[in-house]
């Protein structure tokens, strides 16, 4: 209910001038017409003038305690950001049931994160965060040190994978939750194809990156209905990666020039298809006798006797 102080002010000066409980309200129904208090609520402020009351603002209410950043919303929400990184303000609003203006208060206050490229990411590594690490660490170690085929059960990748199966993105395609999906049923196809003792026997890994599209719902629906195992991989920990960290930068490395020597070619190309440069090579191999004008004038269904003079190449021309 929007506040009446004007309203107030006019029955507290009636009261002070001696004006009655009655006469009060038929003077504010004429003064303020359609807008005028009603009469309950002008009998109200009239009789606590009357007790005594001085102050027309209304009295400060307890209300509801808040319990938008309770400790319990303030641990989910740091689970969630933990877990993905690339989360929004408003997927947290939705997937933890809080308004955006207290996600965004837990974030910034209660959890002291900060905004880089749009995204939410803590300035460094929480103790929980180190701790998960090598956590994770340890249960690799463990199966490797229990399995000695355990490296060769694992298929490693990112969006463009790996040996056993690799494709290119098409211009402008977005790597989202549902390209992943395609990407993993054609990677399923490849396993069976050129890993057909893992696909027999089903005991192999998938290993990727924390990337928001690997981590979608959508993505891990698809890994659990296949049953597809996941080894564990730390938030934060590109390094711990080995497409991100060991393969892809030393792939890189050898095309690092590659556009300068792409425009090289490409200005070398264009020189070839000049008129100059055609002329150059064609009077260069006449003179030579690197080019045999009987077959080639035969292969454009003609011969050199039927040619007409201005099909005729001499070398004074040329010159």
């Amino acid at each position: 209910m929007a506040e009446r102080t004007e309203q107030r002010i006019c029955i507290k000066f009636c009261f002070n001038l001696g004006k009655s409980c009655a006469e009060t309200i038929e003077m504010l129904q004429k003064a303020f017409k359609d807008e005028c208090m009603g009469k309950t609520q002008i009998k109200e402020w009239y009789g606590r003038f009357k007790n005594g009351r001085t102050s027309v603002d209304s009295d400060p209410r307890s209300g509801r305690p808040s319990t938008g950043t309770s400790s319990h919303n303030v641990e989910r929400v740091r689970v969630a950001v933990e877990q993905d990184r690339r989360l929004t303000v408003r997927e947290l609003e939705d997937e933890i049931r809080i308004p955006k203006s207290t996600v965004w208060r837990i974030l910034t206050k209660n959890l002291g994160m900060t905004r880089v490229c749009a995204k939410f990411i803590p300035k460094l590594l929480s103790d929980q965060q180190k701790n998960l690490r090598l956590e994770i660490a340890q249960d690799n170690l463990e199966m490797i040190n229990s399995d000695e085929n355990f490296l060769k059960k694992i298929i490693t990748g990112d969006e463009t994978w790996g040996i056993v199966h690799h494709e290119y993105a098409h211009t402008g395609q977005t790597i989202n939750k549902e390209y992943c999906v395609e990407v993993l049923k054609r990677l399923r196809n490849a396993i069976k194809r050129k890993r057909p003792q893992l696909w027999e026997s089903g005991d192999w890994l998938l290993h990727h990156d924390n990337a928001r599209a690997h981590t979608s719902n959508l993505v891990q629906q698809y890994l659990s209905k296949y049953s597809i195992a996941q080894l564990r991989q730390p938030p934060y920990s590109p390094d711990i990666a080995p497409c991100d960290f060991w393969l892809f930068p030393r792939l890189k490395m050898p095309l690092k020039d590659i556009d300068s020597k792409i425009n090289r070619l490409l200005k070398l190309m264009r020189r070839m298809h000049s008129r100059r440069f055609r002329r150059l090579t064609f009077k260069s191999a006449l003179i030579s006798g690197n080019i045999d004008m009987s077959n080639s004038f035969n292969q454009m269904g003609t011969t050199l006797k039927d040619a007409t003079p201005k099909n005729k190449l001499s070398a004074e021309k040329l010159k």
